[in-house]
């Protein structure tokens, strides 16, 4: 039997396609040349013939052999390469979050002030995405497999990250990419790959992260952030502030995610770093209310009001940032939003009024006058909704509420149209008390 034990142990790399071809080539003539010679021979040699076939069965078994264990071993030696370049990362980004909590504290409080900052941040940017580059070409370990490195070596616990939802086109977002999910509508909440962010920095860099959040489809400047959250104040101090804030915010997301850079540093202005993918659930609740409207351009009805149910379900936390009242640029969205979704209360009521869905009217137009005391027309669909059930005397002290709420917050009266309607309900109740009177 041909072949050897040091054959067997060669390294080499694994066959190309071309390679496999011409091996089956050669396999092919052996066996034709196996084929003749038994013919050739005839029957009266049976033993030699039986000896040729376990040869040559004996030698395709021998490359076989040999061929696994040269795949095997590369294998191994590249597993070996690729654990020996996340320890070199997981030292390299060690020493560059050393060298972040070492920047000389020339700012407020010991904090890290502006002398260098940018130029510093540019560097670790630039590192990043070389790291990132080099593994993607390289076939190489995902960014995860290195930062879960990074966390243990910190002592932090990586949990294991929910089912990836799909991105803005409708692919499966790969293992190991960062996926923040972020509440706006009735309080602010981020949750990292299943990992709530709890522990945000004092200060603005709560709000500017806010800030980036919402308009995190392009990148902001500086200039902008400066002039919004410190309105009026010197150059200097404005943009030491900012960079402050904004290592604070890092510093937030690395007790989460050691080792990456959520908020990125380029051409002068800060954005969310792209390779994260967001899902804000404001932004959510203005896709589905857009569609929606589209559908009801186009005649399609009920599946407008399909889609405007789910975006009132993603309403459901309250209005957007309401811990932020007194955040001018908080506000306006705040109200934008907050239009948008009594708007569709409305749509849904008028609806459901319409087919007769007096159960689903009625709700969306509590929801209504809970969120607007003065809504009218919410008042009056459950004046309607109240007689179609029989139930007359619910209708009038409706009245008598959207009366109150009126009056009290506003100064006015009911309209004419809900007056005519309550007189109306009010005689066919007193009328109907005559009518039981006189039975009686």
């Amino acid at each position: 039997m041909k072949g050897s034990l040091k054959e067997v142990s060669e390294l080499a790399p694994p066959l190309s396609m071309a390679q496999i071809e011409q091996a089956l080539t050669e396999i092919r003539h052996k066996a034709g040349d196996v084929v003749a010679s038994v013919l050739a021979k005839g029957a009266e040699d049976r033993a030699a013939v039986r000896s040729t076939l376990l040869e040559q069965v004996h030698e395709i078994c021998l490359h076989y052999l040999q061929n696994l264990c040269r795949q095997r071993m590369y294998q191994h030696k590249v597993q070996e390469a690729r654990h020996h370049n996340e320890l070199l990362e997981q030292q390299l980004q060690l020493l560059m979050a050393l060298a972040g909590e070492l920047v000389p504290p020339d700012g407020p409080e010991g904090q890290p002030g502006a002398a260098g900052w940018e130029a510093q941040e540019a560097v670790k940017e630039q590192i990043h995405q070389l790291l990132r580059l080099c593994r993607e070409r390289s076939g190489g370990g995902t960014p995860g497999s290195m930062a879960a490195a990074v966390a243990s070596k910190a002592g932090v616990v990586e949990r294991t990250p929910p089912p990836a939802p799909a991105a803005d086109d409708g692919r499966e977002i790969e293992p190991g990419r960062v996926v923040l999910e972020v509440n706006l509508l009735g309080g602010f909440r981020v949750v990292e790959n299943g990992v709530p962010v709890k522990r945000w920095p004092k200060g603005k860099g709560k709000q500017i992260l806010k800030y980036l959040l919402i308009h995190r489809h392009g990148p902001v400047p500086k200039e902008v952030l400066m002039e919004v959250f410190w309105p009026g104040q010197e150059v200097t101090n404005a943009r030491n502030n900012l960079n402050v804030a904004i290592y604070g915010i890092r510093r937030a997301f690395r007790k989460v995610r050691p080792g990456f850079f959520h908020i990125i540093f380029q051409n002068g202005a800060y954005q969310l770093n792209p390779e994260i993918h967001v899902w804000v659930d404001a932004e959510a609740f203005m896709d589905t209310v857009r569609e929606g409207r589209q559908l009801e351009a186009q005649g399609r009805r009920e599946a407008a009001m399909a889609l405007y149910r789910k975006a009132i379900d993603l309403y459901y936390g309250g209005d957007l940032l309401p811990e932020d009242a007194y955040e001018d640029w908080a506000s306006e969205l705040r109200e934008e939003y907050r239009r948008v979704y009594l708007d569709l209360l409305n749509r849904l009521g008028a609806h459901y009024l319409a087919v007769g869905d007096i159960e689903s009217c009625q709700q969306v137009s509590h929801k209504l006058v809970a969120a607007e005391h003065c809504e009218e027309a919410a008042h009056e669909r459950l004046m309607r909704c109240y007689v179609a059930l029989g139930q007359r005397h619910l209708a009038l002290r409706q009245f008598k509420l959207c009366e109150e709420s009126l009056r009290r917050e506003l100064g006015l009266a009911p309209c004419e149209r809900i007056r005519k309607l309550y007189e109306e309900i009010r005689r066919r109740e007193e009328a109907a008390v005559l009518r039981g009177a006189a039975a009686g």
